[in-house]
């Protein structure tokens, strides 16, 4: 509450916040029946599949209507919950209360989570982790001591989870790091005398999450299917680009976990122009120092380092979906098995050191940094207008933090200041469409219609097949005098969206109009 108390007094923010709640008019209206079918049929809306996510915002429009504050006090108590069921669950999984603790706050308070907990359309993050958690602990009781109905509420845990994000599609494979530490289930000693005993026991184990493979595998595919739209922005870079860029952004969220400063909503992709050999070399040697020393007395090394390889494979960017390079919400779960091989690893040098007691304090002190680090991260996300200065602050070659500040400045009708962020947008990624169709619409409001017109010609350009920017450009044309441009503008955008509204209401207008829209008549 020291770090997130401050939310109750923030707004949403135009990045799907906007298309997740309030502009939404099936989750505006709270809680029905009709609400709720849509949840399950939405897939594709906002590029995801998620009703869970979905009948949680409707939820709390049943409750607290488009009170910007209570939505995000939800979110904190769903981050509330999950840190202390995260303590509750380590501690029962290893018996180290301290150490279970340790991790438990840096969770808490880490600024990389800031980003999951103080935007209202991150509520995926939070709701999916709590149910992560709970189907960890229940299969955590299922091993312990076997039982239908144990394992049952794992299966249905985790179906609650990938109903409220699919990123947790990774949790089978985490389970068997767990059946390898803290569980032991991999023993020797569980082996037999047999030859291949132990060989059998790793089938045994895999077979037994058949049905959590099998859960994820569904999830992944309505996923592939809900995505179709936007995974091909950057699909047309070649593989190796894309996998460069993975390995950097591993690296990089290394770096932001120990150094968490200059945090961003938006890291521009860098394209083809990825530089990986630190960070490959950075992580073969991580790798190897901690999966290949087999015979190391600390287990947690392997478990903690493939925990956050393996969860972040869904979102590292091997399949591009968005601009983005990398995202501070994407580090929720992953950065789990970073707290615990930390943690686990400080704890036993201590103790082999006989100096154990230190954790203690040392770990107040560095939770006590993280808190005012991340307390000054959640500030940012007070409105549109302090989070993107924020961005742009961070990351001055961010052209969505500059148009999206622009927009910002425009609603509070500062419009040169929006001006002159939009062409900065423009500057840096001239292809980037949703600043010029913007800018162009600025420009048109100020008399400025020869620009306007260039502005909305090269939106066009870059997205050809974009009903948005081929209606606004034919608007455009048709108040410039230059109806048969216009008329044309207008039949393309209606060819690729027979259905779209705008462009037919425009092109009717047109008709209607005739001759008054030819140059000199009026």
């Amino acid at each position: 509450m020291a770090v997130y108390g401050q939310v109750h007094e923030f707004t949403f923010v135009f990045i799907d916040d906007k298309e997740y709640i309030y502009n939404n008019p099936i989750v505006k209206t709270g809680l029905t029946w009709q609400g709720i079918v849509w949840a399950f049929r939405s897939v594709g809306y906002a590029n995801n599949w998620h009703p869970l996510t979905w009948l949680s915002h409707m939820t709390d429009i049943q409750f607290f209507g488009l009170n910007p504050g209570a939505h995000h006090l939800v979110n904190v108590a769903f981050h509330a919950t999950n840190t202390t069921v995260l303590f509750l669950l380590l501690r029962a999984m290893t018996g180290f209360q301290l150490r279970s603790a340790f991790v438990a706050a840096l969770f808490a308070v880490h600024p990389l989570h800031v980003e999951s907990v103080a935007w209202v359309a991150e509520r995926k993050d939070v709701l999916s982790a709590l149910f992560w958690l709970l189907a960890v602990w229940a299969y955590l009781r299922f091993a312990r001591c076997p039982g239908a109905s144990k394992y049952l509420v794992a299966i249905l845990a985790f179906t609650f989870g990938l109903l409220a994000k699919p990123m947790v599609v990774t949790l089978p494979f985490v389970l068997l790091l767990f059946d390898y530490w803290p569980l032991g289930r991999l023993s020797r000693k569980r082996s037999g005398a047999l030859p291949g005993g132990q060989l059998r026991i790793v089938v045994r184990l895999v077979a037994e999450k058949a049905p959590f493979f099998a859960l994820a595998a569904g999830s992944s595919l309505m996923t592939w299917y809900a995505q179709a739209n936007v995974r091909s922005t950057l699909e047309s870079l070649p593989f190796w680009s894309r996998a460069a860029n993975a390995l950097v952004a591993y690296v990089t969220y290394l770096e932001q976990a120990i150094w968490p400063f200059r945090l961003a909503i938006f890291y521009p992709h860098p394209g083809r122009t990825v530089d990986l050999r630190i960070a490959a070399f950075a992580l073969a040697c991580i790798s190897g120092a901690t999966i290949f020393m087999l015979r190391s007395p600390r287990p947690y090394l392997r478990t903690g380092w493939l925990w956050y390889l393996g969860t972040l494979v869904p979102v590292i960017g091997l399949v591009q979906v968005g601009p983005q390079a990398m995202a501070d919400r994407y580090t929720y779960l992953p950065l789990l098995g970073i707290f615990i091989l930390a943690v686990w690893t400080a704890g036993d040098l201590l103790r082999d050191s006989k100096h154990e007691w230190a954790l203690l304090p040392t770990g107040l002190v560095l939770v006590a940094l993280l808190s005012l680090v991340a307390w000054r991260q959640a500030g940012s996300w007070r409105d549109n207008l302090s989070l993107y200065s924020q961005a742009i602050e961070a990351r001055p070659s961010s052209w969505m933090g500059h148009s999206n500040l622009a927009a910002a400045l425009e609603d509070q009708g500062r419009i040169e200041e929006a001006i002159n962020h939009y062409q900065e947008a423009i500057r840096i990624r001239p292809e980037f469409t949703p600043a010029h169709s913007n800018l162009g619409l600025v420009l048109l409001s100020r008399g400025r219609s020869a620009e306007a017109l260039w502005h909305f010609s090269e939106a066009v350009r870059f997205s050809p097949r974009n009903v948005r920017m081929l209606t606004n450009y034919g608007a455009a044309l048709a108040d410039a005098g230059r109806p048969l441009e216009a008329a044309s503008q207008f039949k393309r955008a209606l060819s690729l969206a027979p259905q779209d509204q705008g462009a037919r209401q425009e092109l009717s207008r047109l008709s209607r109009l005739g001759s008054s829209y030819l140059p000199g008549a009026r």
